[in-house]
């Protein structure tokens, strides 16, 4: 996990949230975990990942409302 950059994170987020969807936080971590072929989510990838989302709220690549995150294009 500590050979992606936080933007390649951000990105891939295109990947597992289809438009239009709002997922709870924790199946985006899980999904984007998979993606990336990690098979098991260690707090180190759990971290890494919600700072991404974190990340991406902040650039408003992504938008929240509670426990729910949607894409914002």
């Amino acid at each position: 996990m500590e050979t992606y950059e936080r933007d390649e994170l951000i990105g891939a987020f295109h990947s597992v949230i289809r438009k239009n969807y709002s997922y709870e936080r924790v199946d985006v971590i899980r999904a984007l975990a998979n993606h990336l072929d990690f098979r098991r989510l260690t707090d180190t990838i759990r971290e890494t990942i919600k700072s991404a989302v974190n990340a991406a709220i902040r650039c408003g690549v992504l938008y929240y409302e509670g426990k729910f995150i949607w894409r914002a294009d």
